[in-house]
């Protein structure tokens, strides 16, 4: 028996922003390795039944590039259909203030969390395609200057807006998901 239990920084943030967001729920963490393709389950107890909803999570760190200043990379995966929704997390740096003068110490760290459904994640895999040949790409990416517009950043389907797949603006459709 491993006697050690580690969480990654983006599984917990993606549960620490769930567990605020969605009311009177809680956070359950496989603690098997065994398990893939499942990261977290968000649990909440309606009308005396146990309800689950299973999260895959990815993550990337932010890059620079020439049009964006937090462009984030990502491995294309194959999409577990045991999961209900999979939360996509970039970390990236941004100035405490909007002066040119800056120390180190005002930079500031923040995080954004995408989250699509299984249909929806396959979807996005299915445009991450190579932009002259049309092929399957093994990487895809994202980005945004401005958190309120972000975009696919990669591929056939570059400059396509993805803001509506923001955490908070799925938190209803993540909810009604334990109606079910």
């Amino acid at each position: 028996m491993n006697p050690i239990f580690t969480l990654s920084y983006s599984e917990y943030k993606v549960a620490e922003e769930l567990k605020q967001l969605i009311k009177d729920s809680s956070i359950w963490f496989p603690i098997s390795a065994q398990e893939k393709g499942i990261d977290l389950l968000l649990y909440k107890r309606i009308n005396e039944t146990n309800k689950f909803i299973t999260i895959q999570v990815k993550s990337s760190r932010s890059y620079k590039s020439k049009k964006y200043n937090n462009y984030f990379w990502l491995n294309r995966f194959e999409p577990n259909p045991n999961a209900d929704f999979f939360a996509i997390i970039g970390t990236y740096a941004h100035k405490a203030s909007s002066s040119d003068n800056f120390a180190l110490k005002d930079i500031l760290w923040d995080d954004i969390i995408l989250i699509f459904t299984y249909e929806e994640i396959c979807d996005l895999l299915a445009k991450a395609v190579t932009q002259k040949e049309g092929k399957p790409d093994k990487m895809w990416a994202f980005a945004f200057n401005d958190v309120k517009h972000i975009f696919i950043a990669r591929g056939k389907h570059k400059n396509e807006e993805i803001t509506k797949y923001l955490l908070g603006n799925k938190i209803s459709e993540i909810e009604q998901k334990f109606l079910e």
